[in-house]
């Protein structure tokens, strides 16, 4: 990897200093808080003396402190993970990245969070290229990149990741204060009478609203009558939209958990669960641009 200087300074105190306190102290035009300052060291961009200092390091008198920036980054998928990690890698898609953010498609069957390759959360490192903002730009770059939001296991779609803390913590905020705007695409069984509504009906005892607009009804496998159904989840409740299908009598195909047997046996359990997160909305948290994505289900939500 390829670095170049942002800042250097010479320490001038009399008693040694935490690096992070070194950091504040020296430039605070780059380091506002104390987390972003440690996010730079633990991203090994902090050298003392011409070498690279951990978190926990002390910065005496005379000592010369460089805070530096990462310009070419190398990027070999198969240095880090399993082989057949990497391939798998190479088959997610990745529909919109900048220095800020990424958006991924999350294949369904993947967890959102969780430990070892088999997650998103675990992945996204090796599908998004490192973020080249400056430490004043990014407000402290995070060591890796974190979800933003998560999507159920049997879920596939868009799914939000932060590369720097000032986009997280915008991002984060937005989720929590209802300005982003999510779109989702199911397949039920059943025939909706209304062509569009609201379900309003809490969630483990939280305000839980999802509005609805129903599409065409169909016969799927020549047995299950299907509809298929567009989402918009005003809240963001765990399990949300498939609590609320299966409250009015319409349960997703596929749902194992609230899709009673009977309806599971009409149509084959291998095809998974139809529900996708087709669009985003939201605002860039850097740029401020209106930034609008979609991604359409897969062959197989067409194929019942």
């Amino acid at each position: 990897e390829g670095y170049e200087v942002v800042a250097e300074s010479q320490a001038d105190w009399e008693e040694e200093k935490p690096l992070t306190d070194a950091l504040l102290a020296l430039f605070p035009e780059l380091f506002k808080e104390k987390s972003s300052a440690k996010n730079a060291a633990r991203r090994k961009l902090v050298m003392v003396n011409d070498k690279v200092m951990r978190c926990s390091g002390k910065v005496s008198t005379s000592d010369l402190v460089t805070v530096t920036n990462r310009t070419t980054i190398t990027k070999d998928l198969s240095i880090y993970l399993p082989k057949e990690v990497a391939e798998t890698v190479k088959t997610i898609k990745v529909v919109y990245e900048d220095d800020h953010l990424g958006v991924m498609v999350k294949p369904r069957g993947m967890l959102s969070h969780g430990k070892g390759y088999e997650c998103a959360n675990s992945l996204v490192a090796h599908l998004l290229e490192p973020t080249k903002a400056s430490v004043e730009e990014s407000g402290g770059s995070m060591h890796r990149p974190r979800l933003c939001h998560r999507l159920d296991m049997l879920t596939g779609g868009l799914l939000l990741v932060a590369k720097t803390s000032v986009a997280m913590q915008a991002l984060s905020k937005a989720f929590s204060e209802r300005d982003i705007s999510k779109e989702y695409f199911a397949i039920v069984h059943g025939k909706l009478e209304e062509e569009s509504g609201i379900i309003d009906k809490p969630v483990e005892g939280k305000e839980a609203v999802t509005r609805f607009e129903r599409g065409r009804t169909y016969t799927a496998g020549g047995a299950a009558v299907v509809t298929e159904v567009t989402l918009f989840p005003k809240t963001g409740r765990r399990n949300q939209i498939r609590k609320h299908l299966s409250g009015i009598g319409h349960p997703i195909v596929g749902d194992l958990k609230w899709c009673p047997p009977a309806l599971l046996e009409l149509i084959p359990q291998d095809k998974g669960m139809f529900l996708w997160a087709r669009r985003l909305r939201f605002e860039h948290p850097v740029t401020g641009h209106e930034i609008r994505l979609c991604e359409e289900p897969p062959p197989v939500f067409f194929e019942l």
